[in-house]
Order: C-alpha cells, then structure tokens, then sequence
C-alpha cells in the first residue's frame, strides 16, 4: 500500500492547528485502488524524529480511501530536530 499526508502548511508552530488529509492506495495490475475497509489503519500517529515524542489521532476513512485529521498542536510539543 501506498500512504500519503498533506498537510494545510509547512511551518508548524506550538499552540497551532494543523489539518491533514490522509490518502491511501494500493498497487493492481490496472494501476492503482483503494484499499478494502478491513485494512485500513485506525489511526496516524505524529512523530518527532528527534525527541520520539509521539501523538496518536483517529483516522475516518469516506469510500474513497481518504480520512482527514486537524491536530492542535501542544504547547510542549518539540519542533526542531534535537542534534
């Protein structure tokens, strides 16, 4: 399978809400379909690659394998990569 998020902007900022739209697909020989209902992920989880600190949303899927998530994001949460 294929999954891919955009989000609504790239400059993410503490206190903030983000909106993201998740879609995800899966290779056929005619190209490409949407995934069956059972297979779907429940949820996404936001990671940063630095900390590990981690945030866990609910995915929604409609029929077109696409589910839409906003996340506030914390005031303690960690933005920059720790070297």
């Amino acid at each position: 399978m294929i999954a891919r998020t955009v989000l609504d902007r790239s400059l993410l900022r503490a206190g903030e809400t983000v909106h993201m739209k998740h879609i995800l697909r899966r290779h056929t020989r005619d190209g490409f379909a949407v995934p069956a209902a059972p297979t779907l992920p429940k949820a996404v989880v936001v990671r940063h690659a630095g900390s590990g600190q981690a945030y866990e949303k609910p995915l929604a899927w409609d029929g077109a394998g696409v589910a839409e998530t906003q996340w506030s994001i914390p005031r303690d949460a960690k933005l920059e990569a720790t070297p």
